[in-house]
């Protein structure tokens, strides 16, 4: 059993003999994937009580879930933290909270003309598996943000590595 619990064939499957992650993850696509930043957590919509329950939960690393398609990406993993995220939008200006404080800022003339932003956002964007903050603006804008809402639902980051903001 290996720090990461999983026993020697699941580890192998996942981890080079050095033990490095193999980015290849037991697939044998030609792809060389290491030009990607590496992923320390995701950003999902959800009720307030069901982020109470993710944490100490194991987390599915897949794409394509319940389709044929499904690929597993990563080994099965236990979250170790839960934090709100909340983005306030203003005109010309957005800021980003992490569990009730400021944490981050954008400054644009339209989501099209990011022209200033706080470093610490790039690296919360990278974390997230985003290209840069652009992207990540891009993807949780105003409208997806108010949709999930009026759903009830609010953005959290689901962490599986000991980072916290």
């Amino acid at each position: 059993m290996h720090d990461v619990g999983l026993s020697d064939e699941e580890y192998y499957k996942w981890h080079g003999e050095d033990g490095k992650l193999n980015y290849n993850m037991g697939n044998t696509y030609d792809d060389n994937l290491s030009y990607l930043h590496p992923k320390k957590h995701t950003i999902r919509f959800m009720t307030p009580d069901r982020a109470d329950q993710w944490e100490g939960k194991n987390i599915h690393f897949v794409i394509g879930n319940r389709t044929p398609q499904r690929f597993q990406f990563a080994p099965l993993t236990k979250v170790t933290g839960i934090q709100r995220i909340h983005f306030r939008f203003n005109v010309g200006h957005i800021e980003i909270e992490i569990d009730e404080e400021v944490w981050a800022e954008v400054f644009h003339h339209g989501i099209d003309d990011i022209y200033e932003y706080t470093t610490d956002l790039e690296e919360l964007a990278k974390n997230d598996g985003f290209n840069g903050v652009e992207d990540f603006i891009a993807y949780f804008n105003q409208e997806s943000i108010e949709d999930a809402r009026n759903q009830g639902k609010y953005p959290y980051l689901i962490h599986w590595t000991n980072l916290k903001y």
